[in-house]
């Protein structure tokens, strides 16, 4: 039974026989029969009104049944027509097939006969056209799947070897891939475009046609204009009604062969890189094995890339191999890049060098540690040469210190025989040259203490240092009634000498000694986008305009003078400058400049 009600035209010129036609169709409970006596009301009404199946008698006034088929063929309609004729002659039989008719039932004296024979020619031709239907939809479906797939496909004919013969079917982007027409296409064999590369030879692409009947290979394709384009076609054989036949899925891989192309000069470029920098690399897998290796690595290690590469650790350097993968542990668990690590290596002839490595953790897709790169740059000339310069500092800062003891030792003399001769001077004639003398002696020994001072800065490397910290440290060693110290830091480290603690210290002391009306003494930071200036700020008496670049002068003897010198030159060997900007008699203000990468934010 059919799922939609069957419409059914029913044309005769006699209404008893068209009223019996009627009841006996719509038993059915799927036909739906309506009946006119006319043909030309036929006509009339078809043009409006739809129908699954079209009965129309023939002998008729005006229009016969075969004319009024004919008509209906001429104006385009497809509705299947069932003729009955009551005439016995051959002719309008041929006459009514050849006009587009489905079929023709002869009429006879059994009605009944002749109705059940059409009920029976109705649903036959129903089920016709609906595996008609279903075959033009599943063909419409199909090449629109053919030819909006985005890979061009060749249906050929397969000759004797297997090669293709002449092509049988093409979609449109096959045509728009070699910019020929559908008809062009279907008069050549793929072979007719294709280039003599091949990445299988012919014979081996028939023969695995032959047995495997498919196969996969590269080769290029000439367009009509003559350009070459590379493809990767994927061949299957098929046999269709005792007849081979080959479907061949064409790609074009320009852009993949571009991109071949690029990665095989990245890594030409890569490699190039690698075996020509003077440092040593090499990638190491999580189990302390080398994966990769340069030149420059090999060479310091006495062999080949190729006997270096795919070995463990411990068949090159057995005695070092666990304090190596104790390192590489660190980055692997850490996930952090472990650098600066300076240490001696052992090369294959024995020799000992100093090397700095950096071991950087390579992460997968999983954010785990898949590799290691590790990077050693030989530094042992700069090693041994800062050994040899710390080892002269050291023998200088002796030096100097056991010459200023001895000095300072002399100065103490000087001042005990000053004050003997100052008691011994009754009549006051020798008071203002032996205040010179005391005030002599009393500048060589603050020139002694300073170069003692001095001679401690750059000793020790940079470090980072927490501002917030070490000002607390230095509020806490003074104990000012007059001067409330404010520290206003927070979250601030910053890159510089170790020595950074005296500069506080010192601007300080110079509030609290030389600040006279101040009461308030503030540290506290204004950042940029270049720098970030640490305030210190009184509001006490300041500093004269024509004094403010002079007091950081080692020659300015007033008050400080050695102490702001000193504190500059701490400063400047991290790249810090200082500066006053006050304004007088409202207050010093000394600004700490440091540059932008010398400090870091904390964050909470």
């Amino acid at each position: 039974m059919n799922d939609f009600p069957i419409r059914i035209l029913y044309v005769d010129d006699e209404p008893d026989l068209l009223e019996i036609a009627k009841r006996f169709l719509e038993v059915e409970d799927n036909f739906i029969v309506e009946i006119l006596t006319s043909a030309v009301e036929a006509l009339i009404k078809l043009k409006f009104i739809s129908y699954d199946v079209i009965v129309s008698d023939y002998d008729m006034p005006y229009l016969n049944g075969i004319s009024f088929l004919k008509q209906l063929k001429a104006e385009g309609n497809k509705i299947p027509f069932i003729l009955l004729t009551g005439r016995g002659s051959e002719d309008i039989v041929i006459e009514a097939l050849n006009a587009g008719a489905s079929h023709y039932i002869r009429k006879n004296e059994n009605i009944e006969e002749i109705f059940f024979e059409l009920k029976h020619w109705i649903q036959d031709i129903i089920n016709q056209k609906k595996i008609l239907d279903e075959l033009a939809y599943r063909k419409d479906q199909f090449y629109k799947i053919f030819n909006y797939i985005n890979d061009a496909i060749h249906v050929h004919e397969v000759r004797n070897d297997y090669l293709p013969g002449t092509l049988i079917e093409v979609n449109d982007i096959a045509c728009t891939m070699l910019g020929y027409t559908r008809e062009e296409m279907l008069r050549l064999s793929p072979l007719e475009f294709s280039t003599d590369y091949h990445s299988i030879p012919l014979e081996e692409i028939g023969n695995r046609l032959k047995t495997k009947n498919s196969v996969i290979f590269e080769t290029g394709h000439k367009k009509k204009d003559g350009t070459i384009i590379p493809v990767e076609i994927n061949v299957h054989i098929y046999s269709f009604h005792d007849r081979k036949i080959a479907v061949g899925v064409v790609r074009d891989i320009s852009l993949r062969k571009r991109n071949e192309e690029l990665i095989r000069r990245m890594m030409r470029d890569q490699e190039i890189i690698l075996d020509n920098i003077p440092a040593m690399v090499w990638y190491k897998d999580t189990n302390n094995n080398f994966i990769r290796v340069n030149r420059t690595g090999a060479q310091y290690f006495g062999k080949t890339i190729e006997e270096v590469e795919g070995k463990s650790t411990y068949e090159l350097f057995p005695d070092l191999a666990d304090k190596y993968y104790q390192d590489d542990l660190e980055v692997i668990k850490s996930r952090l890049p472990k650098t600066g690590i300076v240490e001696q290596m052992t090369l294959s002839n024995g020799e000992i060098r100093w090397v700095q490595t950096d071991k950087i953790p390579l992460l997968n897709e999983k954010d785990e540690v898949e590799k290691l790169l590790v990077f050693v740059i030989d530094v042992d000339e700069n090693k041994k040469y800062e050994i040899a310069l710390k080892t002269v500092n050291k023998k200088l800062n002796l030096l100097s210190s056991i010459t200023r003891h001895d000095i300072l030792n002399q100065l103490q003399v000087l001042f005990y025989y000053g004050d003997i001769i100052s008691k011994q001077n009754t009549d006051n004639s020798l008071t203002k040259d032996i205040d010179k003398i005391r005030l002599s002696t009393n500048n060589i020994n603050r020139q002694l203490i300073f170069s003692r001072d001095y001679q401690d800065i750059g000793i020790q490397a940079p470090t980072w240092q927490n501002i917030h910290d070490l000002i607390n440290k230095i509020i806490k060693s003074f104990t000012s009634e007059k001067l409330k110290l404010i520290n206003e830091v927070e979250g601030i480290l910053v890159y510089a000498d170790p020595l950074l603690e005296k500069v506080f210290y010192n601007l300080t002391e110079n509030a609290i000694k030389y600040g006279e009306k101040a009461i308030k003494l503030c540290y506290y930071v204004q950042q940029t986008e270049e720098s970030l200036a640490i305030i210190v700020e009184d509001d006490g008496v300041g500093v004269p305009d024509n004094l403010k670049n002079a007091i950081f002068n080692r020659e300015y003897f007033k008050n400080t003078g050695f102490g702001l010198n000193l504190s500059r030159e701490i400063l400047a060997i991290t790249g810090i400058n200082i500066k006053e900007t006050g304004k007088f008699y409202t207050g010093a203000r000394f600004e700490i400049i440091v540059p932008k990468g010398g400090y870091r934010l904390l964050t909470a």
